[in-house]
């Protein structure tokens, strides 16, 4: 197969050094052009599939396949490392998060004044800010950011309103009046004026 493209190189450079000196000597034209493109092709592709050969010849010797060997080796400790890596950063973000979300997101525990207040505050300019992201540039992919937010915005709300309620000595159940009007201003005040354990004992508790 090497003696083959060595002759395709061979052909080739001849007939375009061939062609050229006709041209130079004598006038062209365009079948004399369209042989000199040939020959030229010709010579491309023998240039082409002989280093293809040389190169498949080095790499079939001892010597490559070893080092062939040890360059794969390599890659793949280098990728198991990696992957480890990885997996070792996505469990470590896991655990720094989780209570993060946990705080922000779950019915349990309780909250003081200060913070219900300033979730209060938080969540608003959050809605707020949505809104005006939606306005300003209308999509499907804002519209969809949009009812995210305002999703989690109102799991955060629902959350720690019933912390909230659970820290003033109530029952949980009545933040359910946070759904009729005009009680849920009267049960908003009370959330953020009432201290802690203010009611515990009680009937109500």
């Amino acid at each position: 197969m090497e003696r083959t493209f060595k002759g395709l190189v061979a052909a080739g450079l001849l007939g375009s050094l061939a062609v050229f000196w006709y041209i130079a000597l004598v006038e062209t034209s365009r079948t004399v052009e369209a042989i000199g493109v040939s020959f030229l092709i010709v010579l491309a592709l023998g240039c082409i599939g002989w280093l293809g050969t040389r190169t498949a010849t080095a790499l079939r010797t001892p010597k490559a396949q070893e080092e062939i060997a040890r360059i794969q080796e390599r890659a793949s400790q280098s990728a198991a490392v990696l992957s480890e890596s990885g997996s070792q950063a996505a469990r470590e973000t896991g655990q720094q998060l989780s209570p993060r979300l946990a705080y922000l997101f779950s019915f349990q525990g309780r909250v003081t004044r200060m913070e219900y207040l300033v979730s209060q505050l938080v969540a608003g300019c959050f809605l707020v800010g949505f809104l005006l992201l939606l306005l300003a540039a209308q999509g499907t992919v804002w519209s969809l950011m949009f009812f995210s937010g305002v999703v989690a915005s109102v799991v955060h709300l629902l959350a720690f309103g019933v912390r909230r309620t659970r820290d003033t000595g109530v029952n949980q159940w009545w933040y359910l009046l946070i759904l009729v009007p005009p009680v849920d201003l009267a049960l908003l005040v009370f959330l953020l004026l009432v201290p802690s354990d203010e009611f515990s004992g009680s009937r109500v508790s």
